[in-house]
């Protein structure tokens, strides 16, 4: 990978968020300094604008504003929707040719945009909040693309892990870790590189300058290997057929299998079995102020499932839960108040209270659908942000917010474009 510098001054900055029902935040947050994220009903909006204290800052472009401005990314087709999460409208929309995607950098206010796999180009959705002593000042600014873009020859994940960003080419083998903080910057460069054999990959950063990364036996992926700063290998477990998708636990990464999971703790790798021979766990959820871990869990290369798996690091144990439809790869999210949250294919919201396993609120959200084929083809999509989740509906452009203490689809936005994946701050 390497870095093309181009036109445009990135705006750098303390991103702040709330997580949960009550006051958390990103990895960067002063908890100190949250504010509650908007309602979407109308009579909110109008107890919490705050116009009468908004001004602009000296370059006339970026305003301070009473209140979080929260934010979603969208895809769609030709290029990126820039949407206001409290009242779903269309802030901008940023033209991009190609398949997008977003991929996390541990900055919610700075998203990677994914150009046809060959382009990551660093977004701003402009609204963040900047600490000062107990409490902050939120700001806005136009959305726009900083500069950065990292060229790849197949980008493979992205994972972020202890404040750095490290970026997997699956069409080199390259490793490229980066400070989370610095993608906003066009001449971003990494403070870290690793080759190793092309493959579809991860890194992980980890702690004290170490390194996790995936490793495959011919052209089989089948295992992690964990270094320190000068490269050494410090542990590695090859017991991980169907090796696929990574989770951030509280104290623990998970990484998913054709037959169960790894659990790493420190330099400890332990393989957790599940039940059937094949029970192929490839798309994680998690937080890192939870012990549990959210997997899809699929007991046949064909088949749509219909259960979920819980990853227990704490004991590292599987458990699964029973879903009343099949659900979309896309429809798996993870609360930082450790509820994972699953769309099923017949349009519900089901809210799982991962400590114990059950269902606590089914929520309809949407009429039953159909996936299509093709897995790059837009289809319904969840975001957790906060206490909300929102829910695209590519059928019939619009997103959805539902507001998780009342269980409740509380508002609905039009789009002018069938949207795909989504990502967002809190401001």
């Amino acid at each position: 990978m390497r870095i093309i510098p181009k036109m445009g001054v990135p705006l750098v900055a303390l991103a702040l968020a709330l997580a949960g029902c009550g006051q958390s935040q990103d990895p960067a947050a002063d908890p100190t300094t949250s504010s509650p994220v908007v309602s979407p009903s109308h009579d909110e909006h109008d107890e919490h604008d705050h116009d009468e204290h908004d001004h602009e800052s000296s370059d006339g472009k970026t305003q301070e504003v009473g209140a979080r401005a929260p934010r979603l990314a969208l895809t769609h087709s030709a290029g990126v929707m820039v949407v206001d999460a409290e009242k779903l409208t269309v802030i901008s929309d940023i033209p991009l040719e190609g398949f997008l995607r977003l991929r996390p950098t541990g900055d919610a206010r700075y998203p990677l945009v994914d150009v046809a796999g060959t382009s990551l180009k660093t977004l701003d959705l402009g609204s963040w909040t900047e600490a000062h002593g107990d409490h902050g000042h939120s700001k806005i600014t136009e959305p726009s693309l900083t500069g950065t873009s990292l060229t790849t020859q197949k980008a493979g994940h992205v994972s972020t892990n202890a404040g750095l960003t490290a970026i997997f080419d699956d069409g080199d083998g390259s490793i490229e870790v980066f400070e989370t903080k610095e993608l906003a910057h066009a001449d971003a460069t990494p403070v870290r590189t690793l080759t190793v054999a092309p493959h579809h990959g991860n890194a992980i950063p980890l702690a004290d300058g170490k390194l996790l990364h995936t490793t495959v036996s011919g052209e089989v992926v089948n295992g992690i290997r964990i270094l320190d700063a000068e490269d050494k290998v410090l542990a590695e477990s090859a017991e991980c057929p169907g090796l696929h998708g990574s989770a951030i636990a509280k104290d623990a990464i998970v990484i998913g299998c054709q037959d169960g999971a790894l659990v790493v703790k420190g330099e400890t790798i332990t393989k957790v079995k599940a039940g059937p021979a094949f029970a192929r766990i490839g798309n994680l959820f998690g937080s890192t102020d939870s012990p549990y871990v959210l997997g899809d869990y699929k007991q046949s290369a064909d088949a749509k499932p219909t259960q979920v798996a819980i990853i227990n690091t704490t004991d590292a144990s599987i458990s699964t839960v029973d879903l009343p439809a099949a659900y979309t790869f896309r429809g798996l999210a993870f609360t930082d108040e450790g509820q994972a949250l699953v769309l099923t294919n017949d349009g519900q919201l089901h809210v799982i209270e991962a400590d114990h396993g059950h269902i606590h609120a089914s929520i309809k959200v949407l009429d039953p659908f159909t996936e299509p084929d093709d897995w790059q083809q837009p289809r319904p999509t969840i975001h957790a942000q906060g206490h909300w989740v929102y829910v695209t509906d590519p059928a019939n452009k619009k997103v959805h917010a539902v507001e998780l203490s009342v269980a409740k689809v509380m508002a609905t936005g039009e789009l002018p474009q069938a949207p795909n994946e989504v990502a967002g701050t809190l401001g």
